[in-house]
C-alpha cells in the first residue's frame, strides 16, 4: 500500500513569501519525523525555488506551494500563474546572483518544470524513506493533514 502525504499553502507573492513558505516546508518535514538534516534541504531548496517564484512571477498575485511525501520521494512544488520557464544560469564567478536552480539541480533526485493551467509548477523531489505508519495515520485522521 502506498502511504501519501500532503499539504498545500498558498502565499501571496511578497518579500515575505520566501520566509513563510520555507517555514511551511520545514514544519512539514518535521512533523512527518524526518528530521532536522532533511528539513534543512527541502528549506533551502524550497527557498531557492519560490524565491525565483516572486521574483519573476510578473503580474501573479500569488503562488501556492505543494509538499508531498509518495513513493519514496518528498517533492515540493511552487505554482504560480506566469509563463515562461527558469532556467539553470552559470553565473560568472563574482555574480550576486543566478545560482538557484544550480543549487536545486545539483541536491536533488528530480526537478523540473510542469506546465499547469495559465501557469507552471517548478519542483523538486528528495529521495525519502517511507513515512512512519503513525503519522500517516495521523496525518489521515486530520490532526495535521492538508492545510
Amino acid at each position: 500500500m502506498t502511504q501519501q502525504v500532503g499539504r498545500t499553502f498558498q502565499f501571496a507573492i511578497s518579500d515575505q513569501a520566501p520566509q513563510r513558505a520555507r517555514r511551511a516546508v520545514r514544519n512539514a518535514v518535521l512533523a512527518w519525523e524526518y528530521g532536522e538534516e532533511l528539513a534543512d534541504v527541502a528549506e533551502l531548496l524550497t527557498s531557492e525555488v519560490i524565491t525565483n517564484a516572486t521574483q519573476h512571477a510578473a503580474g501573479t498575485a500569488e503562488c501556492v506551494v505543494r509538499v508531498r511525501v509518495n513513493d519514496g520521494l518528498l517533492t515540493v512544488g511552487v505554482y504560480d500563474c506566469a509563463g515562461g520557464a527558469p532556467r539553470v544560469k552559470h553565473p560568472a564567478s563574482d555574480a550576486e546572483c543566478g545560482r538557484g536552480l544550480g543549487i536545486v539541480a545539483a541536491l536533488v533526485a528530480d526537478w523540473g518544470i510542469r506546465p499547469d493551467g495559465g501557469g507552471k509548477e517548478v519542483f523538486f523531489a528528495l529521495r525519502v524513506p517511507p513515512i512512519p505508519r503513525r503519522v500517516y495515520e495521523r496525518e489521515l485522521a486530520g490532526t495535521a493533514g492538508e492545510r
